[in-house]
């Protein structure tokens, strides 16, 4: 009796646990940075793009979200103006 309550309870574990391979839909954020000084004052730019990735694994999407995330990097010579990027994704849940 004990084993088939051990079994049935491992059973029902297991078929609640997300598996990797299942492919689901996601919604992406993707928040974008701009920074410059000039003269001593802070300018500062903002923005968020959002986009619905579907079919993919949860592996799939890190890689996703991997790659869209960039640190910050310049875009001036001098350094005073600098971008970067931000990605995360979530899954959208079947209603």
């Amino acid at each position: 009796m004990k084993k088939l309550l051990f079994f049935s309870l491992l059973l029902f574990l297991f078929s609640s646990c997300e598996k990797l391979q299942d492919e689901y839909c996601w919604m992406c954020y993707i928040h974008y940075y701009e920074r410059m000084y000039i003269n001593g004052n802070i300018w500062e730019k903002r923005y968020i793009d959002s986009l619905q990735q579907c079919g993919y694994t949860k592996l799939d999407i890190q890689k996703f979200e991997k790659y869209k995330t960039i640190k910050p990097y310049s875009i001036s010579t001098c350094g005073n103006h600098i971008r970067w990027q931000d990605c995360f994704c979530i899954k959208i849940e079947d209603e």
